[in-house]
């Protein structure tokens, strides 16, 4: 009975409907499967079935963070037997891509040049920080920009920090565009063909959009602009 595609969906349903869908509900929902049981079998099945569900949806921050969690604690530390060694290579490929990334975890440090050329260093902030990567050859990062700025102005009075990334490589079609599109209160940064942020952010997608506490513990990651005037709108400060 275990291997029937009924217990697949009764581990799917328990996952994606009784847990909540955070970090510490998909925590919580992998430990208390693996505990159900000790039998290498079943582990092994139950792995499979986490993977597949939560595979396809790694965009989500809340999944990328189950995904890696089920990865490093259960799998690649062989916590559970499996056995396959190229599913574990790919396995680890994917979860080392996303390692200094995922939600719960402090954002990775950076020192940039803005426009002026003035240096800057990512510290704590007494407020909150958002990050977005850009690029003015990203058709997506034109169109969100005008928004993006609408929905920070909106709530300027909740000390927030915006810091832009460019991450393309001219240098003078970049300072054209800020000057042009970005505020000048905002701090406005290039990535000068520095490939390590993008890897470290594991930025694929243009624009992405990153949310930081006043430790740089990344809260939140690849919304909208909808989705981000959301999560704003509910901090404390109204």
């Amino acid at each position: 009975l275990i291997y029937t595609p009924v217990i697949e969906e009764k581990i799917t349903a328990f996952v994606s409907k009784v847990a909540p869908q955070t970090p510490e509900g998909f925590k919580a929902a992998i430990d208390t499967l693996f505990s159900k049981s000790t039998l290498p079998a079943i582990q092994e099945f139950t792995a499979k079935i986490l993977i597949r569900y939560l595979e396809p949806g790694l965009n989500d921050p809340a999944r990328e963070y189950a995904f890696c969690y089920l990865a490093s604690e259960y799998l690649l530390n062989h916590r559970i037997p499996f056995n396959n060694k190229p599913f574990l290579d790919q396995l680890r490929k994917k979860a080392e891509q996303r390692e200094f990334s995922i939600i719960t975890h402090e954002a990775p440090r950076f020192s940039l040049t803005d426009e002026n050329g003035k240096s800057f260093t990512l510290t704590g902030y007494n407020g909150i920080t958002l990050l977005l990567f850009w690029d003015y050859s990203c058709p997506a990062c034109a169109r969100i920009l005008k928004d993006f700025k609408n929905v920070v102005n909106k709530y300027d009075y909740k000390n927030l920090r915006i810091i832009t990334l460019y991450t393309g490589s001219d240098e003078a079609i970049w300072k054209a565009w800020t000057a042009r599109k970005l505020d000048p209160s905002w701090i406005n940064l290039s990535l000068a063909g520095k490939t390590d942020v993008m890897k470290q952010y594991n930025i694929n997608l243009l624009p992405s959009i990153f949310v930081l506490d006043t430790d740089l513990t990344i809260v939140n990651k690849n919304l909208t602009v909808k989705e981000l005037d959301d999560y704003i709108f509910q901090l404390p400060g109204n």
